[in-house]
């Protein structure tokens, strides 16, 4: 007499839990990849932007959060990563819409419009920061000083902003009201960001992989 039984329920089982290391796996690869992206994006932005802010720095990597990367991490049901400047979590605070808008704009060109009636931008090293910019709440201080006032077209046709009155009686622009900012592209996010993550995505999810298949 001949008897024959199969293990095909405890290969399927096998395979079912093999098919769910490779997703882990793949997901790992994913969030891993991103945040190398990430990190070369943050490092291409020192190198191109004159004296970048910790702030938009940070709004590209940021390595106090828990992958590094700012966007929406992968999770083991969607398999996808997004790197969104300024948006954890894939949303805007207003300080995150600045760092997305001010990237945008770096990155693709265009033109800036005021969101009120013009764009203040500091032309005298008594109204920048470290970085070269206006520090929050300048402006109200700039005008509380003596000696500080607003002045525009109307004025004797001078261009629209905040002056210092010297000696003499002649004028020296600190800040000035512009309607609009035009910007040339400068910073590439979107090819460096695919560039990296292309480079390292093979070798991520093949060592993600041989972890997961270790315990099989």
């Amino acid at each position: 007499m001949l008897n024959v039984s199969s293990n095909i329920d405890a290969v399927q089982k096998k395979m079912a839990r093999m098919s769910k290391k490779l997703r882990y796996a793949e997901n790992e690869a994913i969030n891993q990849s991103a945040k190398y992206a990430a990190k070369v994006q943050q490092s291409r932005a020192k190198a191109t932007f004159d004296r970048p802010t910790p702030y938009l720095l940070g709004g590209i990597y940021n390595p106090k959060t828990k992958l590094g990367f700012v966007g929406v991490f992968s999770t083991f049901r969607t398999l996808r990563a997004e790197l969104i400047p300024g948006g954890p979590r894939g949303s805007f605070r207003e300080g995150g819409k600045r760092i997305n808008d001010t990237l945008r704009l770096q990155s693709m060109g265009g033109t800036r419009t005021p969101d009120k009636r013009a764009l203040v931008v500091p032309v005298s090293p008594q109204a920048k920061n470290k970085y070269g910019n206006l520090p929050r709440g300048k402006i109200k201080k700039l005008l509380a000083t003596p000696g500080v006032v607003s002045l525009g077209r109307k004025d004797g046709g001078l261009p629209p902003g905040i002056y210092r009155r010297l000696k003499g009686g002649r004028l020296k622009m600190l800040v000035a009201y512009e309607p609009q900012a035009r910007y040339q592209r400068m910073f590439d996010y979107h090819r460096i960001g695919r560039r990296a993550f292309s480079q390292v995505i093979e070798d991520r999810t093949r060592k993600a992989v041989a972890e997961e298949m270790k315990n099989l």
